[in-house]
This record gives C-alpha cells, sequence and structure tokens, in this order.
C-alpha cells in the first residue's frame, strides 16, 4: 500500500537538504546580513494571541445583530423623502429654465412632415420630455406585469392550501 503523506526523509537524494545551514551555508554573510552586523535567527516567531473563546450557542437560530438606536439621529419619514424630492425637483426646475432662457436662438424643427420654427431649449426640453414619458410608460407596464403575477401566486397559494 503506498503511502500518501510522504515527508522529506522518504527522497535519499535529498537528504543532504533536511540539515540545518548555516547563514554562510546558505549564502549570507552573517557580517553583512543587514549592514549592522547581526546575524540572521531561523526560530521561528513568537506571536502573543489571546485564546480563543465561541460565543455561546443561539437555541433558536441566528441573532440579529444589535443597532444602536441614539435619540440624536432623526428617523426617516414618507413626508421627509416627500419634501427632500420637492426640494431636488425644484432645484431642477430652476436649472431647466435657466438652460431654457440661455437657448432662445430659433431652430427649424420637422416632424412628420410638420415644419415650424420653435427655440433650442423649448425644443430639447419637450423632447426630454417625450423621453421621461416613454421611460414611464415603459416602467409602469412592469410594475403592472409584476402586480399581476404576484396575484396570481397568491391565488395559487390559496387554492393550495
Amino acid at each position: 500500500m503506498p503511502k500518501t503523506n510522504r515527508t522529506p526523509e522518504d527522497f535519499p537524494e535529498h537528504r543532504d537538504s533536511l540539515e540545518p545551514q548555516s547563514e554562510t551555508k546558505a549564502g549570507v554573510d552573517p557580517e553583512q546580513a543587514d549592514g549592522l552586523g547581526t546575524t540572521l535567527d531561523s526560530s521561528p516567531a513568537s506571536v502573543e494571541t489571546e485564546p480563543y473563546v465561541p460565543a455561546e450557542p443561539d437555541p433558536e437560530g441566528l441573532r440579529p445583530l444589535p443597532v444602536e438606536d441614539s435619540e440624536d439621529r432623526a428617523h426617516s419619514t414618507r413626508l421627509a423623502r416627500l419634501w427632500t424630492a420637492t426640494v431636488i425637483s425644484v432645484l431642477l426646475l430652476i436649472l431647466l429654465i435657466v438652460f431654457i432662457a440661455q437657448n432662445q436662438n430659433p431652430v427649424t424643427v420637422l416632424y412628420f412632415g410638420l415644419r415650424g420654427e420653435i427655440s433650442l431649449g423649448l425644443a430639447l426640453f419637450i423632447a426630454a420630455l417625450g423621453g421621461a414619458l416613454v421611460v414611464a410608460a415603459i416602467g409602469a407596464a412592469r410594475v403592472i406585469q409584476l402586480r399581476a403575477s404576484e396575484r396570481k401566486k397568491r391565488r395559487a397559494e390559496r387554492k393550495g392550501r
């Protein structure tokens, strides 16, 4: 039966590599080891560690991590989020108004054979608004689709009981 865990002693051709070598035999001059005349130490370094103490078992399963709830921290509410969204929207609207006001050069616009002149800022605003409506319509269709599939799952679960 062959050995699976072989040690260096099992290889006689490498037996001379098992002997401890001095620093000079290993190719390091002890006088020039670090320029200060110190020698290399081959002893293992000792590291002081604290003993491992396992945590006490939790009979009910995993406990959630404790969350520090300070009195100073304000809690986020729907009204606070709505107020933040309103402030951000007003700031974006101000930037949009400035953009439209600065781009008053008239441009010729062709749309399905119709030809007209409109200011550049207003034309870009209308294009952006049209793109936002398309994205909103696609998002609404996806939400409706997800709600319908959830409704089907709930009905199937009720029938399965």
